[in-house]
């Protein structure tokens, strides 16, 4: 997997494009067009990169799974809290805080979830200017792209309804790695 992702990086590297706008984290997508400026991203250890983008496939799979209960419940099923609670401390209550409380605004939640699992768990990543190559890496990401696959499919087949029981985030993430492409 790591030879994979620096040989990813070697070729998103040696592109010459424009430097890229403040990432919007609703998609988990960086720019198409895009390469560092800085040498901050040469400059880190390809094995810590390639750590980096297995972590942020992970948080985008459980951000994928909250994502029908932030956007579509009145009240968040308590596997929901539970998991948030455990994995993302302090974000429920920065959201009741927050003058958007009450999850008034759904889509706009999951936003929320996303910029704060970026600005809590890859904040060195950021710092040092090499958060956009960590996302264009992800978006090439096999696991990646299954997991969005899923996502989308569970979308389609609740139609707007999140699921009865909701699934805990293991058994979603299991049966997102063994979605094919043929859905």
């Amino acid at each position: 997997m790591g030879a994979l992702i620096r040989r990813q990086l070697k070729l998103t590297l040696s592109a010459t494009v424009q430097e890229p706008q403040r990432y919007r984290f609703s998609t988990m997508r960086a720019p198409l067009n895009w390469t560092p400026s800085s040498r901050a991203c040469c400059a880190t250890d390809p094995d810590h990169l390639a750590d980096t983008v297995s972590r942020l496939i992970d948080w985008e799979a459980f951000a994928y799974w909250a994502r029908p209960a932030l956007e579509g419940a009145s009240e968040l099923p308590a596997e929901v809290v539970r998991e948030l609670r455990h994995r993302c401390s302090g974000y429920l209550d920065e959201i009741v805080g927050s003058p958007k409380a009450g999850f008034k605004n759904r889509s706009r939640s999951w936003d929320q979830l996303m910029t704060w699992i970026a600005d809590h768990f890859f904040e060195d990543a950021q710092k040092s200017g090499w958060f956009d190559a960590v996302l264009i890496q992800v978006r090439n990401h096999p696991r990646a792209i299954r997991t969005m696959e899923y996502a989308d499919h569970c979308d389609e087949l609740c139609e707007s309804r999140f699921p009865s029981p909701y699934p805990s985030f293991e058994e979603w993430r299991r049966a997102a790695g063994h979605t094919s492409r043929r859905m």
